[in-house]
């Protein structure tokens, strides 16, 4: 028997030891004893760690040592030895005191030990720094009074927040001023009655909320209701919140007022439709006017076709007589004398009828390209033996009027065209070309490339300034005005009529000082004008 107790002594003593050796090993928690009256008794590395002080500068002193001034003068340290002996423990969270008098916030356990008779031996302290912790929730509490502060000194929005069946939880100012409830008259009351009575009905309340439960949020445009009755269009945001498990437990309701928006939208599309009449009306107005331009244009091209068929036949008698006459004085020029200004007065009269004859046909042109009245017969011809025979007949001219003329024309080169007007172009082109390049080259080419004939008249002449280069192919637009030269400045426009009549087109190319060359781009293969 002995021997058992000896062994039993033995293993609780070894076990004691080891326990000692455990609580003194733990760098955590500040594990250590006091006496009936408080004093440390011991102390292990936790503590040391955590409160500053080596055992031999604590074991002994009363745990009092570790309170603030604050807690000493309220007796807090005896308290808390008096609930632990009645009570067998006593538990808190509080400020404490390291030795350099800095302090954590501390999680304090003290447990009375006491024998089998419920005498007090001493206590159990177990204290555990958390201050660390406690900073955390300092923060997010001075984050969450912030926010809270933010959100209800809000004014332009209503933010408040929903339970999960629609009940008002919280009211900002900015829900008061837009709604007009106070906190009072609506928290704790459901979120439809800011709803027409007809969104009620239909349901649109709770498929708000459903919809923002399955998707996270939803947002629209819409009639709400004041607390006075009174109507205001609105931006409406919810938003589901939930919890760590994913739980729906509310929502937030975030609404804008847009009245004044939607207000300036809807004058904005009065406005619109408005100026959308008045265009509409004005185009109306601009097509008659257009249709009247048309139509004078018309008559005025009519008037001019008319006058001009009226102005040749005259001409024509005009030109003839005259003609006449210069024979009759040439008969008689060996029996009398003739008379030196008669004659010179009749040859006047027959070059001014040449030059109106040539003006009225321009004039008959122009009208009937303006009525689409200008015809085209179109026949399979041989353009080089065309540009040829033209280019012969203007050789004897050129010489006459002191400029050299050369022409270099591909062989072999035919083409669907109106002959006629093709060589009404070519004339129109080296009379001009005669008229500006006086006593300078001219060069006549046309050579093919592709299925396109190619041909050029070029000239040494003047030149023709940039500015002035795109205005020569219209009406009565002349080159550079050079003295001795006259013209109507129709010939470029009646040319350029033919050659796009062809599919073609006529370009120049020019400088001042440098002469001109116009080039004509002829398509050999084209289905026939009308």
């Amino acid at each position: 028997m002995e021997q058992e107790k000896r062994f039993f002594k033995r293993e609780h003593d070894t076990h004691h030891d080891l326990l000692i050796e455990a609580v003194n090993a733990v760098r955590d928690y500040a594990i250590f004893m006091l006496d009936p009256q408080g004093y440390v008794l011991t102390w292990n590395e936790g503590a040391e760690r955590i409160k500053g002080y080596a055992p031999s500068e604590i074991i002994g002193k009363h745990f009092s040592a570790f309170y603030t001034k604050e807690d000493l003068k309220r007796n807090h340290p005896w308290d808390e030895l008096a609930i632990a002996t009645r009570d067998g423990r006593f538990e808190e969270e509080g400020w404490r005191v390291r030795k350099n008098g800095t302090l954590f916030w501390a999680s304090v356990v003290i447990t009375a030990l006491k024998d089998a008779h419920g005498k007090v031996l001493g206590f159990s302290k177990v204290t555990r720094d958390l201050t660390d912790r406690r900073k955390a929730e300092d923060a997010l509490r001075a984050s969450e009074e912030r926010f809270r502060q933010l959100v209800e000194g809000v004014k332009d929005y209503a933010i408040f927040l929903l339970d999960p069946k629609g009940f008002v939880v919280t009211w900002n100012e900015g829900a008061t001023r837009l709604k007009g409830y106070l906190p009072g008259e609506v928290i704790g009351k459901h979120f439809s009655q800011f709803y027409p009575p007809e969104d009620i009905a239909a349901g649109k309340c709770d498929f708000e909320l459903e919809e923002a439960s399955l998707t996270g949020r939803y947002e629209e445009e819409g009639w709400r209701i004041r607390k006075d009755g009174t109507r205001f269009w609105a931006n409406v945001v919810i938003t589901a919140i939930r919890d760590g498990h994913g739980k729906v437990t509310g929502f937030s309701k975030v609404t804008r007022d847009l009245t004044e928006r939607r207000r300036a939208e809807e004058r904005l599309k009065r406005a619109n439709e408005e100026l959308e009449k008045r265009v509409a009306q004005r185009t109306i107005e601009l097509s008659h006017a257009k249709q009247s331009l048309e139509a004078a244009m018309r008559s005025r091209d009519e008037f001019l076709s008319i006058a001009s068929h009226e102005l040749k036949t005259p001409i024509t008698s005009l030109k003839l007589q005259a003609q006449m006459l210069l024979s009759k004085f040439d008969a008689a020029s060996g029996k009398t004398p003739p008379i030196p200004r008669a004659v010179a007065g009749l040859g006047l009269i027959v070059a001014q009828s040449d030059r109106l004859s040539a003006l009225v046909e321009y004039m008959l042109d122009i009208s009937r390209a303006q009525l689409g009245k200008f015809t085209y017969e179109f026949n399979q011809t041989d353009i080089s033996e065309l540009v040829t025979n033209i280019a012969n007949q203007w050789q004897e001219p050129f010489a006459a009027n002191g400029a050299g003329f050369t022409a270099e024309v591909e062989a072999g080169i035919s083409g669907k065209i109106d002959s006629y007007r093709i060589e009404q172009v070519l004339l129109n082109l080296l009379s001009n070309a005669m008229k500006y390049a006086a006593g300078k080259t001219v060069t006549l080419n046309l050579r093919r490339i592709g299925q396109t004939a190619v041909i050029r008249v070029k000239d040494d002449g003047p030149g023709i300034e940039s500015s002035r280069q795109t205005r020569v192919f219209e009406r009565f637009e002349r080159g550079e005005n050079v003295p001795g030269v006259t013209g109507f400045g129709l010939g470029l426009f009646i040319s350029k009529t033919i050659v796009e009549a062809h599919h073609g087109t006529i370009s120049l190319d020019s400088a001042p000082g440098k002469g001109a060359e116009f080039t004509i781009l002829l398509p050999l293969n084209v289905a026939q004008v009308g």
